[in-house]
């Protein structure tokens, strides 16, 4: 499954009115858009509709958000290690360089005598 995005939706006064959050994404295999989760939040007495709005943002904003964070987690590991690979790659012919120049410093020197 692939975490996508989220929608909000209000819900019938009949049924007690506030709002419909519903967590959307894609069916790695088929492509298809599928429901992951979501919640109903009805006006509570003494509160209005965006007060029903705000309770049902708020999982969306801090449960589905970091699931999404948590997708890109495996990318930046991935990054992560391609960097110190080519850092110490870098480092490696570096190292070869400056040892096959002062071999050659020296070689050069034994010409000259």
């Amino acid at each position: 499954m692939k975490h996508e995005r989220f929608e909000i939706e209000p819900r019938p006064a009949v049924v007690g009115g506030g709002w419909r959050l519903r967590l959307i994404g894609r069916d790695l295999e088929t492509g298809d858009e599928i429901e992951l989760g979501g919640g109903v939040f009805p006006v509570e007495p003494g509160e209005d509709e965006r007060d029903a709005y705000a309770d049902a943002m708020q999982p969306a904003k801090n449960g589905w958000m970091r699931i999404l964070e948590v997708d890109a987690y495996p990318k930046l590991v991935y990054l992560t290690l391609e960097v110190l690979f080519i850092t110490h790659l870098f480092n490696v012919l570096y190292l070869r360089f400056i040892k096959a120049k002062r071999e050659l410093a020296a070689r050069s020197t034994l010409w000259t005598e």
